[in-house]
């Protein structure tokens, strides 16, 4: 603790030095102490940038804002920090602040409320949904970045809508049943190079689905993938002995790959009865 305290001292002499940059970065405090305020008044020390950064923070003290009301940049990454305090929109100079890597689940709105505000760094948080409309209309703000949290799809859509403002975001990572759901989409939509036909005794086997009747020949085209049972073989045989009377060529579909074959191998004695004159 006393080491804690020789540190910070000597950070409010650096910064008397250095233009009014405070660094009170990796001083392993808990809170902003209250002895701070007497520091920088004592030795009337104008703070323009404060960094709080890689602390054990949780809060930040709702008179910090009117007590360094001139700060321009303003650091609080790595803290344990899950809300800020609505007297942060009082800091009428503040245009960079960076809250990343902390525990927060919602963003804060009250820097959106800042008048200068350009920059904002939320990266690395637990933050799934943000008020798009503010920040949309947040005139000052250029740039956003959202990467490594949890954003919803529908907060993302709605982010990539806003223009004339640079947000990053880390692409969403599809759940399961998303992952399951464009396996089935990229097989349906699949182009296959070849096409295979069966006629009379000559029986070639495809990955096609979706078999079309016609006079002597058994051709396999337009591969489909649909939930639906696979047609009985009585079925197709009916359906083959209307295109052999000359009415409606019927498509048959299989519900997959596998039936299909099963179909062709298990019954090649049908197939063949189907289309011999």
């Amino acid at each position: 603790m006393a080491h804690s305290v020789q540190k910070v001292v000597v950070r409010c002499e650096d910064a008397e030095e250095n233009g009014g940059k405070l660094d009170l970065s990796g001083c392993k405090l808990i809170q902003v102490p209250a002895a701070l305020y007497f520091m920088i008044e004592e030795r009337n020390i104008e703070v323009t940038a404060c960094n709080l950064s890689s602390n054990i923070i949780k809060k930040i003290p709702p008179k910090l804002p009117s007590k360094f009301s001139l700060i321009t940049d303003l650091n609080l990454s790595f803290n344990k920090l899950s809300a800020l305090p609505e007297e942060v929109s009082e800091w009428s100079q503040l245009e960079t602040v960076d809250i990343s890597n902390n525990l927060f689940v919602t963003f804060p709105t009250c820097l959106l409320s800042l008048q200068k505000i350009i920059q904002i760094n939320a990266a690395n948080n637990s933050i799934t949904d943000v008020e798009v409309e503010l920040i949309s209309t947040c005139e000052s703000l250029e740039n956003l970045n959202l990467e490594e949290n949890p954003l919803t799809r529908d907060c993302q859509d709605n982010l990539s809508s806003i223009q004339k403002k640079q947000i990053l975001m880390t692409p969403r990572e599809l759940e399961e049943w998303e992952d399951l759901s464009i396996e089935k989409w990229k097989k349906k939509h699949e182009n296959y190079e070849t096409k295979k036909i069966i006629t009379k005794e000559r029986y070639f086997w495809t990955s096609w689905t979706t078999l079309k009747i016609v006079p002597k020949s058994l051709t396999f085209c337009d591969h489909t993938l649909l939930n639906i049972p696979t047609y009985c073989i009585e079925e197709l045989y009916n359906g083959s002995k209307m295109a052999k009377y000359g009415q409606n060529w019927p498509n048959i579909t299989f519900s997959d790959e596998a039936s299909s074959q099963v179909c062709l191998i298990s019954y090649p004695s049908l197939f063949k009865s189907f289309f011999t004159s």
